[in-house]
């Protein structure tokens, strides 16, 4: 949809020119002036590491010790939203910390739309704020065509595993027993050697495994790489009906169990516990029956036909969903699903176990559920506030471009002071989970 440009304020774009001029102009005086040669190495890691930056290029922009080439750079090479996440984690106390309540207008839609354009995203979105009114807003302009959702799916897998307790299906307890015991003789055979033994050996436990500090691999890797051989050779695509189809591909990687390594392979068994807790039943129904009609979504493992993704991706609409991520909805159920999330936190005992267990995706000191995903041609974003239920769904076709468009939602609608005519604590400066910079890999 065509819009014209607002004469109201400044553009979103203009906003954030000069907000990361003073954010990278107190990083170069704190840092790069008094030379700080930690921060300065972790600069530079951060831009070969994450941004794909030659060495070559980074080392000429700090031998430069010019600010207007560092800001040209830090500008062309980073996406606002990590300029912000380098606010926070280096406490130079810039950008508003704090998000508020707001009521969501048709207005603020627009001016989403107007940002997208600018920045070249191609996205379908939809923004809440359940606190000011019940409405889930998206633009009436806009298609809702599903999108993978990639590794958001950890988020239903959580809050299934949530639910079972809650339900008394599996008890609270069990959580702090090795998963050995709480698989499937088919799926405890069908572990790599190595895998079984390690779990074994360190009666690694259900909630490690939930909480990516079981030790514990992957498998999304040698799926894909089966993906391709088959389309290379013109054989079938690798067929996954159940989630137990994945294990084929798991691989015998180990890490030091307690310690935060990301792993794919865990999240499938916290499914795989699921459904033997549940006596076997189907996992999608046993998904469907908890959550999906709670929330009156629908959500595919499966490509749908009018699924959106990115074409010159050959392996994107081949990846199957499960456990660990891969579904496919839309943005705006999406934001249902948020909306269930919301609502099911606003009762002291899911609550309560959320606090408790739900460190895959709850941050309580935000006090907000958030999730990215995302493979090279696509991205996911999902976060969700429990204290005022702003809500923020976002899905791409483009890399990464779904956290950038969700981290600038939430900064001109949720943390605009202006905006909001509210007073921001400019002491609340440590670093958050809204950067595209991902402690986490993701499927």
């Amino acid at each position: 949809m065509p819009l014209q440009k607002s004469s109201e304020s400044k553009s979103w774009s203009q906003q954030e020119l000069k907000e990361n001029r003073d954010i990278i102009s107190a990083l170069w005086d704190k840092n790069i002036v008094v030379f700080n040669p930690e921060a300065v190495n972790r600069l530079k890691k951060m831009m070969i590491e994450n941004f794909n930056v030659p060495k070559s290029e980074v080392e000429r922009i700090f031998s430069a010790k010019d600010f207007d080439v560092f800001f040209k750079a830090c500008v062309q090479y980073l996406p606002s939203c990590d300029i912000w996440g380098l606010d926070y984690s280096e406490k130079l106390g810039i950008t508003p910390t704090q998000d508020s309540a707001t009521k969501i207008t048709e207005r603020d839609l627009e001016h989403i739309e107007q940002y997208r354009q600018a920045t070249n995203i191609a996205a379908s979105y939809s923004v809440a704020c359940l606190a000011s009114d019940e409405k889930l807003h998206s633009p009436s302009w806009q298609q809702q065509k599903p999108y993978a959702i990639h590794s958001i799916g950890k988020v239903f897998t959580g809050a299934l595993m949530l639910r079972m307790i809650e339900e008394g299906i599996i008890p609270e307890s069990k959580l702090n027993e090795p998963i050995k015991n709480q698989l499937s003789p088919e799926v405890w055979k069908n572990l790599p050697e190595k895998i079984k033994q390690h779990l074994e050996e360190n009666k690694v436990t259900l909630h490690q495994v939930m909480i990516h500090q079981g030790g514990l691999g992957d498998y999304l890797d040698s799926y894909l790489k089966e993906i391709k051989r088959a389309l290379d050779c013109e054989m079938p695509i690798p067929e996954i009906k159940e989630p137990e189809d994945f294990l084929s591909y798991a691989d015998d990687n180990i890490f030091k169990v307690g310690e935060d390594h990301y792993s794919n392979l865990g999240i499938l068994l916290v499914g795989l516990a699921i459904k033997q807790a549940c006596q076997n039943k189907n996992y999608d129904e046993i998904l469907d029956h908890y959550i999906l009609q709670g929330a009156k979504i629908e959500c595919a493992i499966h490509k749908p036909k009018e699924a959106i993704y990115d074409e010159n991706d050959k392996l994107a609409p081949h990846i199957a969903g499960g456990p660990a991520g891969g579904y496919w909805m839309t943005a705006h159920d999406l934001a249902k699903f948020g909306s269930w999330l919301y609502k099911k936190s606003q009762d002291s005992k899911f609550m309560s176990l959320m606090e408790k267990y739900g460190q895959e995706f709850y941050y309580p000191e935000y006090k907000v559920i958030l999730h990215n995903g995302g493979i090279p041609s696509s991205s996911a974003h999902l976060v969700v506030s429990v204290e005022n239920g702003m809500i923020i769904s976002v899905l791409s076709n483009q890399a990464r471009k779904a956290i950038e468009l969700g981290a600038a939602i939430r900064r001109h609608l949720f943390r605009d002071p202006e905006r909001l005519n509210v007073k921001e604590n400019k002491d609340q400066t440590s670093a958050e989970p809204n950067s595209t910079i991902q402690k986490r890999p993701t499927l």
